[in-house]
């Protein structure tokens, strides 16, 4: 990092959580391609299929527990259960 990049990035810290977060997505949004837009579209499209299937019955799910166990120490699994 040059030095006015960590000097911007120092500043940046010391924001709100609720304007860092602002900042960072325009950050990002400045970076994304050109046809973001078609890719968020697609997106949407898969997570709304993905969300009726799962309304209608149609998905089988798995416990959270189940899931995260071969990456998650036991002690961090119980806590999950509370």
């Amino acid at each position: 990092m040059t030095q006015n990049t960590e000097a911007i990035f120092q500043a940046a810290l010391a924001m709100a959580p609720e304007s860092r977060a602002a900042l960072a997505d325009k950050l990002l949004e400045s970076l994304a391609p050109e046809d973001q837009k078609e890719i968020d579209d697609a997106w949407n499209t898969e997570i709304e299929r993905r969300v009726q299937a799962w309304e209608e019955g149609k998905l089988k799910t798995y416990p959270a527990e189940e899931v995260l166990r071969p990456f998650l120490s036991d002690e961090k699994l119980g806590n999950m259960k509370s």
